[in-house]
């Protein structure tokens, strides 16, 4: 009975501790800017890439596990992303690549 009781009360902690951890694939994460009123999540930015055909041979929810990860899409395949290459990864280049093309644009 208090093995039980401890499983239990692990169960408890596990659940609680996913809650609250952060964790841009899943889409509790955000990233924004309410100074210029623009926002999206990994979820959204991966649905964006497919519809838009910027990334058409990934399906949104395979996309959006990659996009944080340390991967990089090159010729129509996900890949492993290494610091070492000159590319960047996912993230970089179709989330944060535009944002900084625009700011540097607008200033």
């Amino acid at each position: 009975d208090t093995q039980r009781q401890q499983n239990d009360n692990d169960d408890d902690i596990d659940e609680e501790e996913m809650m609250w951890t952060f964790e841009p694939s899943k889409g509790n994460v955000v990233f924004g800017s309410a100074l210029y009123g623009w926002g999206f999540t990994c979820p959204s930015l991966a649905r964006s890439l497919f519809r838009s055909k910027v990334i058409p041979t990934i399906k949104p929810p395979v996309l959006r596990q990659c996009l944080f990860a340390d991967c990089k899409y090159q010729n129509g395949k996900v890949l492993k992303w290494k610091q070492i290459s000159e590319d960047e990864p996912m993230f970089a280049e179709y989330a944060l690549r535009p944002i900084w093309e625009i700011y540097e644009g607008v200033a």
